[in-house]
C-alpha cells in the first residue's frame, strides 16, 4: 500500500501537513483517529469513486 511508510508511525494528536503540489500552500491538521479500511468495507458510492479492486486498502484519517 502506497504511503504506509509515511503514515505508520502517526498517532492521535500528531500533526499532518498537506502540500498542494509544488506550491507554498499548505494545510496543517491534528489527527483525531487513523485506521486502515479494506475495499470490501467501503460504501458502494465511495468504492465507485476510487475504482480499485475490493482487495485494496485505504487509510481513513479523522481530524480535529
Amino acid at each position: 500500500m502506497r504511503g504506509r511508510k509515511r503514515l505508520n508511525g502517526l498517532r492521535r494528536g500528531d500533526s499532518i501537513v498537506f502540500h498542494r503540489g509544488y506550491t507554498n500552500r499548505t494545510l496543517t491538521r491534528r489527527i483525531e483517529q487513523i485506521r486502515v479500511i479494506g475495499g470490501w468495507d467501503l460504501p458502494n458510492e465511495v468504492y465507485q469513486f476510487f475504482k480499485c479492486p475490493n482487495e485494496s486498502q485505504f487509510f481513513e484519517i479523522q481530524f480535529r
